[in-house]
């Protein structure tokens, strides 16, 4: 959504990977020089480590970038402790088959695959990505896979990238023959607190935005509150940018960072001081702050027609509110009814059916089955039917919400007749004559006790927030706790 009011080509904090936002600063430019040299001296281990989010896998994509077509890669990126033998994901890594086999044939496999490569003129690199998830047999038997390299043809190079306990492990007793076999290594420090001045301005630039759009004072607390560390300053300046935009500022200061920093950290969720590095990855997604900005970022794509944009938004809402709030919150509520009336414009029925069903059973249990946001999310329902034409679904639904009408205004309000006379045209299509005479009886009634025109506009008062209403003539998005959205 900022992305034009900046004037972004893209967005430049995303945190996906992407060499073309690679910062090399004088850390990560040691780091690829120290890849580079392994790759290109043919060298049979190199080991890159560093904190999480700290560039790693950024300066990977880099480097194959930038490899000739004599290059064979290999990728393992999804390491855990449980991966057993490595043989199999050697396999699939470089499209080697590798079901129902045995590890011998997967190793004699493997082999003769490497020369064929090396006959080929061709040079086989296995990078292995997030490696201290491995356990320390797994790390031995990558290891004992280097020893198909003779003293003078290295067949085979790998590359090991990982977190700062990958160090530690290589240190232990049991791999001292693996640290023996480490041609080059390099330890990436987070930026210092000019490099992430630098670095947020290079990002800027590359998206083709203002290189002066972060204020130097916000800049500095950027720094204050990452430590340097790319995929938090990623997160923090991506998350100002829209809090800028939402405040259709258009330049971000230290007054947006220190909001968004306040944010994150009334929740124990963005410490000023780096706790766990465990917690990085996860405090984010459990940000109902962040729901809440991207909920209000779908309603303007939604207004703008924008449906595939908007629904992202709010679905991203959804599971950051069902992660940190819990999936009976009236926040939860409200997003899902907005992409209930997404899906409705779409006429994706029974999405929003589904949606609308689960707003009510939230309101229902949070506000009690006679709250007028229990008769807002009844009527959605009976609309819905309406426009598929399934009056007799529809029916029972307007019965209750006309029960809970009369309860809050009143028997003879004017809005509670207009409501019956709904109702009998609705039964009257049903063939159920005898009951819309009663109804129509009933709302003529009113009419007459009360003096409205026949020409009356029906409304729903809807409370807004205290001392604030809104006029309907439609029931929107059902209203959470007034210092909510």
């Amino acid at each position: 959504m900022y992305e034009s009011f900046y004037k972004f080509k893209e967005k430049p904090f995303s945190l996906l990977p992407d060499p073309a936002f690679l910062y090399l600063g004088k850390q990560h430019s040691n780091a690829f020089a120290t890849l580079e040299y392994g790759i290109m001296e043919q060298l049979g281990i190199t080991v890159i480590t560093g904190e999480i989010g700290s560039g790693k896998t950024s300066l990977v994509r880099h480097l194959l970038n930038k490899l000739e077509a004599n290059f064979t890669v290999g990728l393992i990126a999804n390491t855990h402790q449980t991966l057993g033998d490595v043989l199999p994901w050697v396999a699939l890594a470089f499209g080697l088959p590798y079901q129902k086999k045995t590890k011998v044939e997967l190793y004699d496999n493997f082999v003769k695959f490497l020369i064929k490569e090396y006959a080929r003129g061709k040079r086989t690199v296995l990078i292995v990505d997030e490696a201290q998830n491995m356990d320390l047999d797994t790390l031995e038997e990558l290891r004992m896979l280097s020893n198909i390299n003779s003293d003078k043809d290295q067949v085979l190079q790998l590359i090991l990238l990982g977190q700062p306990e990958l160090r530690e492990m290589l240190r232990q007793p049991k791999l001292e023959q693996f640290a023996q076999r480490i041609a080059a290594n390099f330890h990436l420090e987070a930026l210092s607190a000019e490099e992430t001045y630098h670095y947020i301005k290079h990002r800027l630039k590359v998206a083709g935005g203002n290189t002066a759009l972060f204020e130097t004072a916000a800049c500095e607390m950027i720094y204050e509150h990452t430590r340097g560390i790319p995929r938090l300053i990623n997160m923090l300046c991506d998350m100002a940018l829209v809090y800028g935009f939402s405040e259709k500022q258009r330049s971000i200061n230290a007054r947006i960072i220190a909001e968004v920093i306040s944010d994150k950290t009334s929740g124990g969720l963005f410490p000023s001081e780096l706790r766990d590095k465990h917690e990085i990855e996860e405090f984010w997604p459990r940000d109902p702050q962040l729901a809440k900005n991207l909920n209000n970022i779908a309603n303007v794509y939604r207004s703008q027609g924008k449906f595939e944009d908007a629904e992202s938004n709010y679905k991203r809402a959804i599971a950051i509110l069902e992660n940190s709030v819990g999936d009976q919150h009236p926040n939860l509520a409200t997003v899902l009814n907005n992409l209930a009336v997404l899906y409705r414009k779409q006429s994706k029925y029974k999405e929003a059916e589904v949606l609308y069903r689960r707003v009510l059973n939230i309101v229902e249990k949070a506000q009690g089955p006679e709250h007028r946001n229990v008769y807002i999310s009844l009527n959605n329902l009976v609309l819905l039917y309406q426009k598929q034409g399934k009056y007799t679904e529809a029916e029972p639904l307007m019965k209750r919400a006309l029960a809970i009408l009369e309860k809050t205004l009143g028997p003879d309000h004017p809005d509670f007749a207009a409501k019956l006379k709904n109702l009998a045209r609705l039964q009257r299509y049903l063939g159920r004559d005898k009951e819309a005479a009663a109804s129509e009886e009933r709302a003529a009634g009113i009419e007459k006790r009360v003096a409205v025109q026949p020409n009356h506009n029906p409304t729903v008062r809807l409370q807004a927030s205290p001392g604030k209403s809104v006029t309907s003539k439609e029931p929107g998005p059902v209203p959470g706790p007034a210092k909510k959205y």
